[in-house]
């Protein structure tokens, strides 16, 4: 009976340092960012570990496509809607060469135009095509292959 006694008492003296051992600090650093540490800092308070755990925030997935990357596939897919709805709309079409001189298309042509268009289109407009058109580049990248536009021309 008494080595239990003698047990419990020793473990109720141990105990608050044990605890203090294992203890989780908080403190905001000079920019104001919060951090956790299971040592003390001088401007440090301590909190409770289990409520932290409850806490938990699972970090945000990176996303590889860059942001302007993304942004101008989404410039590229309005461009294109709007070709698309103009070359359906317009009764003739008119090109232009790079040198200035202005041509209409023939009917034919004018179909095989709004076909490329249309394609552009699916291919710029889909769901995942940032991705799809950011691994694409990448890849091409990689073999030492220039990057191709998005939009094939105007």
């Amino acid at each position: 009976m008494m080595s239990r006694f003698a047990c419990v008492f020793a473990l109720a003296l141990i105990w608050p340092v044990v605890a203090d051992a294992v203890g989780v600090y908080r403190w905001v650093d000079a920019n104001g960012r919060v951090h956790y540490s299971d040592t003390p800092v001088t401007s440090a308070e301590r909190v409770n570990a289990a409520l932290l755990k409850s806490r938990e925030v699972k970090p945000r997935p990176v996303d590889p496509v860059p942001r302007a990357f993304r942004q101008q596939v989404a410039v590229e897919c309005e461009l294109a809607r709007d070709r698309v709805a103009l070359y359906t709309r317009a009764a003739e079409v008119f090109e232009q060469t790079a040198t200035g001189v202005t041509y209409r298309l023939t009917p034919e042509k004018q179909q095989a135009r709004l076909d490329e268009l249309r394609h552009t289109q699916r291919r710029v407009c889909r769901a995942g095509a940032a991705e799809r058109l950011w691994q694409a580049q990448q890849a091409a990248a990689a073999q030492g292959k220039p990057a191709a536009g998005l939009i094939s021309q105007n």
